[in-house]
């Protein structure tokens, strides 16, 4: 879960890099870039890292973080994840379809989740959360997701409680126009724990 952004490289950062508004995000000492490893298991989200990864499609993948406090059982408030998107994701002409900005926004959640997970984990910390499935996702579409293009996806954690937590997320454009917004609720299955 949340693997789609899993890679970080000088070639994804050479590609935002020349684009003024990419170039200002991730020079923001606001945020981290971040990676994390690849899926511990074959066949393990397989769908954004290799059905959807292309020229054509998702074509380069930048994730950032605000800085953690190391006070809270969830430690990273906030993603932000670059992605570059081709054209044969669309449902029109130009526009993505809206099922794959709605994965996107769900994947993106999964992805907060992981980043926090692996940082509590690295340092040795309980990890809340732990392993999260999507229970509940209402997505509202504001305006069309245009390609090929750049978007911004940014995740923010709303509220934890116990096995569950309620997660917001929102796809941009360059100009902070919000294209898609979604709400999720995410809970740790009790056979996962």
């Amino acid at each position: 879960m949340g693997s789609a952004f899993r890679t970080l490289s000088p070639t994804a950062l050479s590609h935002f890099d020349t684009i003024p508004w990419c170039a200002a995000l991730i020079s923001s000492p606001n945020y981290h870039p971040t990676s994390l490893p690849s899926p511990p298991e074959p066949g393990r989200d397989s769908f954004f890292t290799t059905t959807l990864r292309g020229p054509e499609t998702i074509r380069a993948v930048y994730p950032l973080h605000t800085r953690p406090d190391p006070s809270l059982a969830v430690p990273i408030r906030e993603t932000r994840i670059l992605l570059a998107v081709g054209n044969q994701l669309n449902g029109h002409t130009h526009t993505a379809h809206g099922g794959f900005s709605a994965a996107v926004l769900d994947e993106a959640m999964g992805a907060w989740m992981t980043i926090n997970r692996e940082w509590n984990e690295r340092r040795g910390r309980e990890s809340v959360p732990k392993i999260g499935m999507t229970l509940t996702m209402t997505t509202t579409y504001l305006r069309p997701v245009l390609t090929p293009g750049v978007v911004l996806v940014t995740v923010r954690c709303e509220k934890v409680e116990g096995r569950k937590w309620w997660l917001s997320s929102t796809l941009e454009d360059g100009s902070g126009a919000v294209l898609v917004k979604a709400e999720g609720l995410f809970i740790n299955p009790r056979a996962l724990i």
